[in-house]
């Protein structure tokens, strides 16, 4: 119900911008401005501009009339715009809030398919959550943690297939990733990340910090986890190499 009103609310401020927009252009139109005095009157309006010494072209009508008619141009270009900021405030706040409702959701999911025995409390660092650390609070009764993940979890961690990684140990529940440029790896196509994730052992839950490198491929993408860098990049040249000797035999 609230996304509908957020959606009238949103059609009525447009429709009020057309409708502003629409007098104002007859305002010009009926007192004979041409594009140069529009231009000097925006420049007025954004320079800081008082009402008092605004422009007012000398025309076919008397001075305090072009004054009031400019005045009241001024009132509606200054509405129009306090109105398309607050739209593209209150749009990037929705895209923020969805942003992080989806980040809980799948970290929730994915979180109960990896570690089914755990009972978790997932949160992202937002609104009432957002001076929460991003991590695990791992030092709770045994079988239970609490995770906070970033906002844009879903779009840079789910979305792309790492949200769940084989370590050589078992899976890892990837909690926070920062991309890495390293060229001489981004050459061969694979994709470095640091990376922070949880590991569960006999209902004992551990955040570990280390790396995740990605190869992309046409399907699933293949991904190696790792503490120490150069025991990732090798685990990961294997398995690249054991894809491709998949893919050969199914030829």
């Amino acid at each position: 119900m609230p996304n509908i009103y957020l959606k009238q609310n949103l059609a009525v401020e447009i429709n009020s911008n057309k409708m502003m927009s629409n007098v104002i252009q007859s305002t010009f139109k009926f007192l004979e401005y041409d594009p140069e005095d529009i231009k000097l009157l925006h420049k007025h309006i954004t320079d800081g501009g008082h009402s008092l010494d605004m422009p007012v072209k000398e025309g076919k009508f008397s001075p305090t009339a072009s004054e009031m008619a400019i005045n009241n141009v001024v009132g509606l270009i200054e509405e129009i715009r306090t109105s398309r900021r607050q739209m593209r405030y209150g749009k990037k706040k929705r895209l923020v809030e969805l942003a992080a409702d989806k980040s809980a959701e799948y970290g929730m999911l994915s979180m109960n398919q990896i570690f089914p025995s755990m009972s978790c409390n997932v949160i992202v660092k937002h609104g009432k959550h957002r001076g929460a650390n991003i991590g695990a609070e791992t030092n709770l009764a045994k079988n239970h943690v609490r995770i906070c993940l970033p906002v844009t979890w879903y779009n840079r961690i789910w979305e792309r297939n790492l949200s769940a990684v084989h370590a050589s140990d078992g899976l890892r529940f990837v909690i926070d990733v920062k991309e890495k440029n390293l060229s001489r790896l981004n050459q061969k196509n694979i994709i470095v990340f640091r990376a922070k994730y949880l590991k569960v052992y006999k209902g004992k839950a551990d955040e570990e910090s280390g790396w995740i490198m990605m190869y992309e491929t046409d399907s699933k993408p293949v991904v190696a986890l790792y503490n120490d860098f150069a025991k990732c990049e090798s685990l990961i040249q294997r398995r690249i190499k054991d894809r491709t000797l998949d893919v050969l035999n199914a030829i």
